[in-house]
């Protein structure tokens, strides 16, 4: 369980006989081989609030800042 894992945790540095504890992570490039997989699959839909044109930058901006956006804004060419 979580609290017991952070508990040996804690102990770990004061206790010479308890394991280290492994936060080994994933490489970015299985991250992100997973995240294309899950894309291509149709498990994972990125959420696109709106598109502004390149021209109409600080307009994302102050609509960004504004906290209006619900999800991702795009800038095209």
């Amino acid at each position: 369980s979580m609290p017991r894992l952070l508990g040996q945790v804690a102990r770990s540095v004061f206790t010479k006989h308890l394991p280290s504890p492994d936060f080994s992570m994933p490489s970015k490039q299985e991250t992100m081989a997973v995240l294309k997989g899950l894309l291509e699959e149709g498990k994972l839909t990125p959420l696109i609030d709106r598109t502004f044109p390149l021209a109409k930058v600080p307009e994302a901006m102050r609509y960004m800042q504004a906290g209006k956006a619900r999800g991702k804004i795009i800038i095209t060419p």
